[in-house]
């Protein structure tokens, strides 16, 4: 029996490809991976994303916070920013870089999942299927999200 996926972090570069007109097929796949994690109530983002994406799109990506919408894509994604980050968390995360040699902030979002409970982390920078603990890797751009959260009936 294949496991049912219940709950997924997704990474900022991943929220970053939803807006991003660059990349169209890696938008396209993002913005499939979104939707079905919504319709799924899987979706699990941090504040640190939330902080890093309006940062992105508007320093970076140079939109325009208002007229573009990034404040009010912020504000939609905002009630799924309920992964924790405090304390234990940068400790946590300060364990997984020194095990993954991955930068910090990664393993701060990573460290983030793990306390939140996540079964995958959604992410184009890090390492495809690699597992840590509990929490497997998944690069959006090599799996589908119907074929990464199918399940048996």
């Amino acid at each position: 029996m294949t496991r049912t996926w219940t709950s997924v972090f997704v990474d900022t570069n991943v929220l970053v490809y939803t807006r991003d007109l660059d990349a169209l097929e890696k938008r396209a796949a993002c913005v499939a991976w979104l939707r079905e994690l919504g319709a799924r109530r899987a979706l699990k983002l941090s504040l640190q994303s939330l902080n890093e994406l309006y940062s992105v799109l508007i320093h970076r990506k140079r939109l325009d916070p208002v007229a573009d919408g990034v404040r009010g894509m912020v504000e939609q994604l905002h009630p799924w920013a309920d992964a924790p980050l405090n304390h234990q968390t940068r400790r946590l995360a300060w364990q997984i870089q020194d095990q993954t040699g991955f930068r910090y902030y990664d393993s701060l979002l990573l460290a983030s999942a793990t306390q939140a409970g996540c079964d995958l982390f959604l992410s184009e920078d890090l390492q495809h299927a690699r597992k840590l603990g509990d929490l497997t890797i998944v690069n959006p751009f090599m799996v589908t999200p119907q074929t990464a959260l199918a399940q048996e009936d």
